[in-house]
This record gives structure tokens, sequence and C-alpha cells, in this order.
């Protein structure tokens, strides 16, 4: 998973102004401190990205030097001799356009800018099926839980059909960038595992070669090249489950959790 940056670039505020049209500078949602490169030479740019847009920014006065929609992206190429490169290609007024940009943590930056570039195309347009399958998901009190697996291009998406809703709701994500592991398990012709911030969830699906080679393949289009370690069996999986020390209760309080399993 390596040192990520996601704490510090990406927030739900921002205090940048000067942003054309008036628009309200609150709809950042990650920024990320890029070097873009081209013809003119290199030069510092913050990249923000919102729910319908992507701009670039000059930190010196916060003046916003480009923006596109999530519409104008057409692709994006890694540089093969600079692990911290990109390219993204972009539609312009006569032709095809390049925005060039160097980021340490490369991977992590084209991660959220997939997710948001998706979530827009789901209100902007018609987007391709889904790549999922049908799964089980091992709950930590031993029960399975029908779901759908999504590889989606930022993450691996975990979904359920909930009592209120007629369509599969999403529950939880993880990001390749935040995937410790995807392992099968060994003593099951259809299990797997997936280890992400030192936990683990086991998954059954008949379609696991389906599940791992496009999770290899999203991973690899960012830049990631995702761990295994060899074969696991259920047994190692439920040993291997972080122990919380009991420790003296100071003070509490009784609370409610809100849920869109139990809505």
């Amino acid at each position: 998973m390596g040192d990520s940056p996601r704490r510090l670039e990406i927030s739900h505020s921002s205090s940048f102004t000067g942003l054309p049209g008036g628009d309200n500078p609150d709809e950042f949602v990650a920024r990320f401190q890029t070097t873009k490169l081209s013809w003119k030479g290199k030069y510092e740019r913050i990249f923000a990205l919102s729910a319908t847009r992507f701009c670039t920014i000059d930190p010196k006065d916060f003046d916003v030097t480009n923006s596109w929609s999530y519409q104008s992206f057409v692709s994006f190429e890694l540089d093969l001799n600079d692990d911290h490169v990109f390219t993204l290609v972009l539609v312009g007024p006569k032709k095809e356009e390049q925005l060039k940009l160097r980021y340490k943590y490369r991977a992590y930056l084209l991660t959220e800018f997939l997710r948001l570039h998706t979530a827009n195309a789901q209100t902007t347009s018609q987007p391709p099926p889904p790549l999922q399958c049908k799964a089980t998901k091992l709950t930590r009190l031993g029960m399975e839980r029908e779901c759908i697996l999504e590889i989606a291009p930022d993450g691996l998406v975990y979904k359920e059909v909930l009592p209120t809703s007629q369509s599969a709701a999403v529950l939880e994500r993880f990001p390749y960038t935040d995937i410790d592991h995807i392992t099968p398990v060994s003593n099951s012709t259809t299990g797997c595992v997936v280890g992400y911030y030192g936990r683990q969830s086991v998954f059954f699906t008949t379609d696991r070669s389906f599940l791992f080679g496009n999770m290899d393949k999203a991973a690899a289009r960012v830049g990631l090249r995702l761990a295994t370690r060899g074969k696991l069996t259920l047994e190692q999986v439920a040993a291997d489950k972080p122990i919380l020390d009991v420790a003296e209760c100071i003070v509490q309080f009784p609370v409610q959790k809100f849920s869109r399993r139990h809505e």
C-alpha cells in the first residue's frame, strides 16, 4: 500500500479564491501539489478536483489557470521512465490536448480522479455496464451475506441489495491504493481474501479468476501491482484477526449508530 498522502491532500473544503464565475471554493474535494510539465518549462500547479470538474491552480495567487469538465477526459498515460509522471489526454476546442503532471504519489491522484470521473459519468451520461460478479461475504459472526463485487476504475466496490431499495447500494469501497493483498483461499475453490488497512475480508465467488484478473488490470492502469500472500486457509484468516486489548473503561456514552444497511 505504501506511504499515503490521503489525509493531507483530500478534504471537503478549500481556501482557494479567484475562481471564475463566482464558484463556491468549498466544492473542491481533493487537491494535489503537482508540477506541470510543458514545452514552456515546468512550474508548480495545484491539481484540484470537484464533483463536476477539475482544475489547475497557480499556488502563488490561487487563480485558476485551466478548468475542464469530466466529459472532456479521454484517457491518461503513465510515463514509463518516471514513476511520478502521467499525462491526461483531453478534448480541446479544435483537437486533443495534453496535460502532463508530476506528482510523488501518482497512483493516489489518479485513483481519486477516476473515482470522481466515474461518479460524474453516472449522472451525466450512460455509463458502460460495470465489471462485477455475484458473491457472498463471510461476516465477523461467521454468517454469509449475499453481495455484489464491482471492479471499478478506482477500487473494489462492495454492494448489497438492501430491504429499503430495489437496486444494489454501495456499502464499502476498497481503493487499489489501500489494498494490502488479494489472496485465494486454498481450502476453497471460490474463497478469496482482500486485505486492507491491516484487516481482512473473506468473499466467496465462482468468478474468482475473473475478479482477480480484472482487479490486477485496473490496479496496473494506475501504476500499481496488487500483492498476494500466496495462499491462505480460512483457519489462518480467522487466527490472523487483530486482538483488541481490553482496557479499563474511563467514560462511556449511549449512542445510536446509523448505517445504510439498517436505515
